[in-house]
């Protein structure tokens, strides 16, 4: 018996590899109808030809396979984490919860099993749940970085801002090097008003990569606000080399042109902006404030009037 099981694995382990999944599945067949085995080599087959129905596209097949595997041992771990997988994976997250909720109470000390019920609970809208799992997590396991992480984005999903800011300082602490963590914590410096701070993260992000886009728009955006116009206009300038179709680019050009006082000049990037983006209701508003300050009244209260058609 077992030398015919080990026989058959050694063929479908090469017909996996050959992508050959017709024979794969028969062979998985063949196996299961050899007499002899235990419950708990059944259900370790059924489970492995779970995963081979899945990657056939065969998931409903997939699934009755799992169910197999775990009436036969009802405790089976990975026949509950290839299910709940393939339920989200299908869009089937109240059953890819019930599934996730049973294979706490099998390991109820698995981070990973704690991560994706609390992912099922976010993606099921049940934010409030999600949210007493990371609490739970971090006050057992005060070092659990991706809780402290999780747990920030729902707070700043919430608009707790101050909250969220807390969590992702506690997680820089573990991992100082998350450059991704530290675009959250600089763009919730920015909503509080602490510029300076949120700057200094940003920079931080653009020395690492100065071919990063985003961080770079908001270096743009914070100078403006701080009023130091010279400097926001040499990374203006460097945010065109990199990225000349984006019309926010051109915008903020004519927002450092219009705080220079110069206005014809302004106008030119107002107009570059609409040109690759017409429904761009703030460079409307820019070019207003433009055509306004060189007297230009009816023209700029046309171009108002565009912004609060696209706003409404």
């Amino acid at each position: 018996m077992k030398d015919d099981i080990n026989k058959l694995w050694k063929k479908y382990v090469n017909a996996l590899e050959n992508h050959d999944y017709e024979r794969s599945l028969n062979l998985m067949d063949e196996m299961l109808n050899v007499e002899g085995l235990s419950s708990k080599e059944i259900s370790e087959l059924y489970a492995e030809k779970g995963k081979l129905l899945r990657k056939m596209g065969k998931n409903e097949e997939a699934l009755k396979a799992y169910d197999k595997a775990l009436e036969l041992n009802p405790n089976y771990i990975l026949a509950y984490l290839y299910k709940g997988i393939l339920l989200i994976h299908l869009g089937r997250l109240e059953e890819a919860e019930r599934v996730f909720l049973k294979l706490h109470e099998l390991n109820p000390s698995d981070l990973v099993c704690k991560y994706i019920i609390a992912y099922v609970l976010k993606r099921l809208g049940k934010y409030s749940e999600a949210q007493k799992i990371f609490d739970d997590v971090v006050e057992r396991h005060p070092q659990a970085f991706i809780a402290w992480l999780m747990k920030g984005k729902l707070l700043h999903r919430e608009g707790k801002l101050k909250k969220a800011l807390e969590c992702f300082e506690k997680a820089l602490e573990i991992n100082p090097k998350d450059y991704e963590l530290l675009y959250h914590k600089g763009e919730i410096l920015l909503k509080l008003g602490k510029y300076c701070e949120a700057l200094e993260c940003f920079k931080v992000l653009h020395e690492k990569n100065d071919r990063d886009i985003s961080s770079l728009m908001h270096i743009i955006e914070i100078l403006v606000l701080l009023g130091r116009i010279s400097e926001a206009r040499e990374y203006v300038e460097k945010a065109l080399k990199l990225n000349p179709d984006d019309p926010m680019i051109y915008f903020f050009y004519g927002i450092i042109l219009n705080k220079l006082g110069r206005y014809e000049e302004a106008i030119k990037y107002f107009d570059k902006a609409l040109e690759l983006n017409p429904n761009f209701p703030d460079a409307w508003q820019g070019k207003a404030v433009a055509l306004e300050k060189l007297g230009k009244i009816e023209d700029a209260l046309e171009c108002y009037n565009r912004a609060l058609d696209i706003y409404e």
